[in-house]
This record gives structure tokens, sequence and C-alpha cells, in this order.
């Protein structure tokens, strides 16, 4: 609720490799549009150890600067590797209303894969959105 006492309405996003894609700014920013949204981000870091962990720091704060600048309300943490995992614990900190999963093309998604979209609905009984990003906001990438 906002200082006005007006609801927001939570969305859960989850990015890793994709946080700097424009097809994920641009489906928030359509969230957005017709209601008053927060954005909680959760990237998952890739595997253990601080280098993951500052890679992971470092694509969230570039997520939370690029949706800042477009004018989005949002908050963010790293979360556990593992995205389904990552998931689960973010809804039990946050009261969330949909998620937005945000993948590489289907050829090089592990999360895909893994059946993470599919497995996150059927858990959470939430609406899922998936976003693929584009080749361009993926390019250097391992």
């Amino acid at each position: 609720i906002d200082e006005e006492g007006l609801p927001f309405k939570v969305t859960l996003v989850v990015a890793n490799r994709t946080t700097r894609s424009d097809e994920l700014i641009d489906s928030l920013k359509s969230k957005a549009e017709n209601e008053r949204h927060l954005f909680v981000v959760v990237v998952p870091q890739e595997g253990g150890g601080g280098h993951a962990a500052h890679q992971a720091r470092g694509r969230l704060s570039q997520l939370r600067e690029r949706a800042r600048h477009a004018g989005l309300l949002v908050a963010g943490m790293v979360g556990d590797p593992d995205p389904y995992t990552a998931v689960m614990n973010a809804l039990e900190f946050f009261r969330i209303d949909d998620i937005v999963i945000s993948t590489l093309p289907e050829t090089r998604s592990g999360w895909l894969r893994a059946n993470l979209i599919e497995r996150v609905k059927k858990a959470t009984n939430l609406p899922v959105e998936h976003v693929v990003a584009g080749a361009e906001a993926t390019a250097g990438s391992a």
C-alpha cells in the first residue's frame, strides 16, 4: 500500500542472464501501464562462492537501474542458485500476485530444460508469464 492507501500489485521477477533484455523491461512496463506495480526481482546466483554472488549482484543492479529509468518501482535480491528454490524462498517473504520468469531462448535455457515454468505454475497456483530474451541481450554471456 502506498502513501495514499492504494494497493500495489506485486510481481515477482526471476531473471539471471536475461536481466539486460529489452523484452523483459518491455514486459514490466506493459504490466505497470494500467495498475500500480511493485516488482520484486530475484536473480539466482550461478553456483556458489563469492564470484557467483558478485555477478548476480551486478546483474540485479543493472536491471534495477534500467527498470527505475523506465519509471518502474523495483526492489531486488540475489537468490538461491536453484531458480525454483529462489522462487519458493521469495514467496515466503513477499505477498506475490504474479510471476514473470525471463529465460534465454529454448535452445540455450537450462531453466526451460528443467521445466521451471511449469513447476512454478504447479507449485504456486499463481499466474506465470514467460519472457524470452532476444539474442542481443545475452550476447557475450557464457
